[in-house]
This record gives C-alpha cells, structure tokens and sequence, in this order.
C-alpha cells in the first residue's frame, strides 16, 4: 500500500518489493501492489523526489498493481489494474468488474492522457499536470500574488 494515505511513525520497515516477490513465489501466490498514483516517468528529472514507476514494480516480480488515472498520471479519475494477463482474466471475470468499470468518456480521456507518454520528452510541455509539477516557484508566487 502507498503511504500517500497513511503515515508509519516510530520504529517501522518497509520490505522491499524483491524480496516479497520471492516470498509470493515461494507460497504460490500473487504479489498485489497498490501504487496510490501512477507514475510512469521518473519524477527526478522535474526536480522532485523519486517515486516508483509502474515498469520498475513489474521488472521486480509485481503481479498487479493498481493506481490511479489522475494525480500524478494527469488523467481522469479512475482506478487502473495493470499486471500479468494470468490475473487481469481473472478479475475480469469478477462479477464486481461490470459494475465498477469505467464508462467510455473516462476510457477516452485515459486513452488521450496515456498517448501523452508516448512523447515523455514533451510532457512538461503537453500535460498540464507535468506543467504545474514543474512550474517554477517564482512563477506560482506571482499567479498567488496576482490571486491575492
């Protein structure tokens, strides 16, 4: 679960995903993570602190991982499952799936935002959320002054 939602404070330790990759393995099991936003590029290169993208979570032996269409993504909000096919069948085929899918307006504005990282150079430039994420300081203060 990403701690976006919660805070652990005191004496706590975070297992690294590779290590409960081989413990899924071990029992035969499926490895679910929850990312809390998707995140696809790396957050770095705007200047901010690194967050784990989706490839890495599946290089290191995820089997589905969840996160949303909007925050970091940029898109509409929804809730992605992404993963092995193996899994996606099966949660495809729970009777829950019809009645919590998304409708086809939230479909096509995943779709347009998706097509945006095609072109990950050009992000800062073409989704608005990478432009506010990398929106100079100096520039939010004049937009509050100009607000205030």
């Amino acid at each position: 679960m990403h701690t976006s939602n919660y805070r652990v404070l005191g004496f706590t330790k975070s297992v690294p995903v590779k290590e409960l990759s081989i413990l899924a393995n071990e029992h035969n099991l499926p490895l679910l993570y929850d990312m809390g936003s998707g995140v696809l590029e790396n957050l770095q290169q705007w200047g901010m602190s690194q967050e784990p993208l989706a490839s890495e979570m599946i290089d290191a032996g995820v089997d589905v991982i969840t996160f949303s269409g909007d925050k970091l993504l940029g898109g509409p909000q929804a809730g992605i499952i992404a993963g092995k096919q193996k899994y996606l069948q099966k949660i495809r085929k729970n009777h829950l799936t019809r009645a919590l899918r998304c409708d086809k307006l939230v479909l096509s504005a995943l779709e347009a935002t998706l097509r945006l990282y095609l072109q990950p150079e050009k992000l800062p430039k073409i989704l608005p959320t990478a432009q506010l994420l990398t929106t100079p300081v100096a520039v939010l203060r004049q937009r509050a002054e100009a607000i205030k």
